[in-house]
């Protein structure tokens, strides 16, 4: 049976494989501007829309989707089939398998968006076209509706996809359970449990053997003694898939066809 939790409380909420990080409805009355002050979202009219107010003086929201709830910073909008849908801007939890499809699935009509975006401006001359592509927002935000540098998103893209792997090894592994995420470019270790009995670090690149950030992860997860350790990876230039374990770390590289595997993911 697909099962889901809010993002924030963690309370078992009804499977929405499109918002694979919406929060629950308590959740979602508590959001606020970064300010503090409350707010109220609203469709237009009976056809949808979105709207966005200061819920005490009824006075336009300036800042629009973006709102907090218990200072995690979300993303509210139209649901497709009418109400109003918040979101965590990146997944904080994922806790089974139909959660990491559904994650997967985001990341990839992101790039579709993206896709659509880059086909309009794609036959410009060619310095126009790399200047866009640099300094204007071309892309989209991988798990919301937000235009982003493409350059960024696609350094984000296949982190994401790498992270979704990795948790989706663990649940394989040691069974359902909250695993957090540190997604992007946020502090902390990249998945763990609540106690940080599982830890792991992910990142994907190149050639590994050309970038110093597996003897890093491997020295930083050296240090801990009680947890079971990770590292999950994609090098392209390596792709089989292979497991290793060093300093009592286990060291897993994706290979070319489990990330392809993922990113052929449809709903």
């Amino acid at each position: 049976m697909e099962k889901q939790l809010c993002q924030i409380c963690f309370t078992e909420i009804p499977f929405q494989a499109r918002y694979p990080n919406y929060l629950c409805e308590d959740c979602s009355s508590r959001a606020v501007s970064k300010n503090g002050r409350p707010l109220l979202f609203e469709n237009i009219d009976l056809s949808g829309g979105f709207s966005a107010f200061y819920a005490d003086t009824r006075e336009e929201y300036e800042d629009e989707h973006i709102c907090y709830v218990d200072s995690k910073k979300c993303w509210a909008d139209e649901h497709k089939f009418g109400g109003i849908i918040i979101e965590t801007i990146d997944p904080l939890i994922c806790s089974n398998l139909d959660c990491v499809k559904s994650n997967i699935i985001k990341i990839k009509c992101s790039a579709q968006k993206s896709q659509y975006s880059l086909e309009k401006i794609m036959k410009q001359e060619s310095l126009f076209l790399l200047y866009d592509l640099k300094f204007k927002d071309t892309g989209y935000q991988p798990f919301y509706n937000e235009r982003l540098n493409f350059i960024e998103q696609l350094n984000q893209t296949f982190s994401n996809l790498v992270v979704f792997l990795g948790v989706d090894y663990l649940i394989k592994k040691f069974g359902e359970q909250i695993y957090h995420m540190n997604i992007g470019t946020k502090s902390g270790f990249d998945i763990y449990t609540e106690d940080e009995s599982i830890v792991a670090e992910v990142f994907s690149v190149v050639d590994h053997s050309n970038n110093r950030k597996l003897k890093k992860d491997i020295t930083k997860l050296s240090s801990l003694s009680k947890s079971k350790k990770f590292i999950f990876y994609y090098s392209h230039n390596h792709p089989e898939m292979m497991e290793e374990i060093e300093n009592d770390i286990q060291i897993v590289q994706f290979g070319k066809r489990e990330l392809i595997e993922c990113m052929n993911l449809k709903y």
